[in-house]
């Protein structure tokens, strides 16, 4: 079974790369894909590119190309849940596109005309194994926690945006992409997880804060990431 694992840029999966067996390195579409062995897996890895088009981009052409059968994305979010810290690391429960807005014509805000359902379930089974994982990380210094991620492209920095879209989608944290993900996951019945490392929050640190804390945020992600592969059955 073949795992498809993306970030938006080249940090958010380093540790990844260091960590596999290099078997091929393939362009696609602009995305540089490694293929090769991670804990024991096949394992298809890319840097999508910031923003829902780039990551929906990424994510199809794992599956049409590489035949993934299953997809985690990763990397760094910020925390509209005022209860999260810096280092948090969040696995979703679910993801939706705040920024998709057809109110003009009846639909309530965040809901994708004409598809069946606007908020993408994370797959349950990868979403215990990843639970697990993060009891087994030896030393760990963060907490691993769970929830409705929210995606849309822009960086949110606006703490009474942050109040909005956490009062509006009921949701954690916001970024960029698995949202995206999310939808290309469930229109190709593939299950995926998203996995995020919190390196800000919206509003109330600094955007300096994003770039102090993000390399910490995404190894973290990418470690929660590494053991759930390891504890996968296939």
């Amino acid at each position: 079974m073949a795992t498809g694992i993306l970030g938006a840029v080249n940090e958010e999966i380093a540790l990844l790369r260091q960590q596999m067996r290099i078997e091929s390195v393939v362009t696609v579409g602009g995305i540089r894909f490694t293929t090769g062995r991670l804990r024991g897996k096949s394992v298809v890895i890319g840097a999508s590119g910031v923003g829902k088009v780039n990551a929906a981009l990424a994510a199809q052409i794992l599956i049409d190309r590489f035949h993934v059968q299953r997809m985690f994305f990763t990397g760094t979010a910020g925390a509209i849940q005022p209860a999260l810290r810096i280092g948090d690391v969040i696995l979703s429960t679910k993801t939706q596109q705040y920024d998709v807005n057809f109110s003009g014509i009846g639909y309530p805000s965040g809901v994708i005309p004409f598809l069946k359902t606007s908020i993408f379930t994370a797959n349950a089974v990868l979403l215990e194994t990843a639970e697990r994982a993060a009891r087994e990380i030896e030393h760990r210094k963060f907490r691993v926690l769970k929830g409705k991620i929210l995606t849309g492209d822009r960086f949110v920095a606006n703490a009474r945006l942050g109040q909005v879209l956490r009062k509006t989608f009921a949701g954690v944290c916001v970024e960029a992409e698995g949202g995206a993900v999310g939808q290309v996951a469930y229109r190709n019945k593939v299950p995926y997880l998203v996995v995020r490392g919190i390196s800000d929050k919206v509003g109330i640190t600094s955007p300096a804060d994003y770039a102090r804390f993000g390399k910490i945020a995404a190894r973290d992600a990418q470690w929660v990431v590494l053991t759930t592969l390891k504890l996968l059955k296939t």
